[in-house]
Order: C-alpha cells, then structure tokens, then sequence
C-alpha cells in the first residue's frame, strides 16, 4: 500500500539524510486502516511498514522477514513515528482559508503588540 511505502521513505530519509526533514506529513482525501488509524502513527506501525516494503533494495532488499526485522534500528523507528503526521481532508475543510481582511486584523493586532 502506499502509506507503507511512505513509511519506508521517512525511515530513509532521516537514516540516511537526517537533515532534509524534520517532520513528516501524510494527507489524505480517504480515511483508510481505520481500525488501526490510531496505532498509525507508532514505532510499531512504522516497523510493520518497513517489514511489508523490505524486498526493495533501498530498504533492506530481503525478502525473509526475520533478518529485515533484525535490521530495523528501533530508534529510528522511534524517532520517525513520533515526526509523523496523519490529515485527513474534506472538500469543506479545503475552503477553511483566512480571508485577506481577516489576515489584515491579525496584522494589525501584531503590529499593535510589536510583534511584526
């Protein structure tokens, strides 16, 4: 599936390009796994990720399971899960935008305070 794929690519990239991001954001129009939507985000969920994608070669390019598993670094896991991020979008919800006259009175207010 395709949020297991994403799942291996953000274990890669903070393993292997640490510093490309800091947080990482799935979005989506569809709720899916919604048994298990509130474990989506765990370093459970994020080994379970990198076991159903480890026969490609960037990941851990092997299909037996055991020694994929053995070369998951739980950290890591650890550290991405918790850098994960899950939104789910409706079309009403693609319309919640500041209006240019709301955005106008936030402004005003912060130059009032001396914050901007």
């Amino acid at each position: 599936m395709h949020f297991d794929d994403w799942v291996a690519k953000c274990y890669l990239t903070r393993r292997d390009h640490y510093r490309l991001a800091d947080h990482f954001m799935w979005i989506t129009w569809h709720p899916f796994r919604v048994k298990a939507w509130n474990t989506l985000c765990t370093p459970e969920s994020v080994k379970k990720g990198l076991l159903l994608e480890r026969n490609r070669l960037r990941v851990f390019g092997t299909p037996d399971e055991s020694e994929a598993e053995s070369l998951i670094d739980s950290s890591l896991a650890e550290d991405v899960a918790g850098r994960m991020w899950m939104f789910v979008l409706s079309e009403k919800q693609e319309r919640l935008v500041i209006t240019p006259e709301n955005r106008a009175l936030v402004f005003t207010e912060l130059m009032k305070r001396g914050e901007l």
